[in-house]
């Protein structure tokens, strides 16, 4: 009796084993095999869901990199930018130019000027031709500069500092130089730092007819 019950209860397991009817005893299915089994339709209509996520999460991606990318070169440019402001506001400035006498504007004057922020040191000018120096009679030639700061060069000049040359009266400037314009190359130091050299202009034809100055003899 015991032994047909054991034989039925082996067949019945093995009934189920090869065809199964209730859920709960079918065996677990991985979701790749599920994946797997799905059938030619189903694959097509979840193949674009996935695509369409992947798409845009590489859209992304690529435009964080981008804008990352921007910033960063964008930051590089600003200080770079600020840098060369920074360096520019700091270096001496040495200029050369012609102007008026406040209490006499027939008499011109040639100033030297560190319009810069720090000491220009090792000043030197070069001419591009001979200046005449205390040109004050029409009739009388003058003399071509052979000494003094323009000639001679300066050691140091301090911010905001000047040096003033008397050149001569409008009228009589006039007559020896016309229209000529002398050029004036500047070069300098900061400490040990050779500068780009600066090129300034002196003539005397603009002032002609300004406060003061007389109209030019023809």
């Amino acid at each position: 009796m015991l032994g047909r019950r054991t034989l039925g209860l082996f067949l019945t397991a093995m009934a189920c084993i090869a065809d199964p009817t209730n859920a709960d005893d079918a065996p677990l299915i991985p979701p790749s095999a599920r994946a797997n089994d799905a059938s030619p339709a189903q694959r097509l209509t979840a193949a674009p869901e996935h695509a369409g996520a992947d798409g845009t999460a590489m859209i992304t991606s690529i435009v964080t990199c981008a804008a990352t990318v921007a910033l960063a070169i964008f930051t590089a440019l600003y200080v770079l930018a600020t840098w060369k402001l920074m360096k520019f506001t700091s270096d001496p400035s040495v200029i050369v130019y012609v102007e008026q006498d406040k209490k006499y504007p027939t008499l011109l004057w040639i100033v030297i000027r560190n319009a810069g922020r720090t000491v220009a040191r090792e000043v030197s000018f070069q001419l591009s031709e001979p200046l005449p120096c205390r040109v004050m009679y029409v009739d009388k030639e003058p003399e071509s500069m052979s000494t003094g700061p323009l000639v001679d060069g300066l050691p140091a000049l301090a911010p905001g500092q000047i040096r003033r040359m008397k050149w001569g009266r409008q009228v009589a400037l006039s007559k020896w130089m016309g229209n000529k314009r002398v050029y004036v190359t500047c070069k300098y130091k900061r400490g040990n730092q050779t500068l780009p050299p600066q090129t300034c202009i002196l003539e005397c034809r603009s002032f002609i007819g300004s406060h003061g100055a007389p109209i030019a003899a023809s």
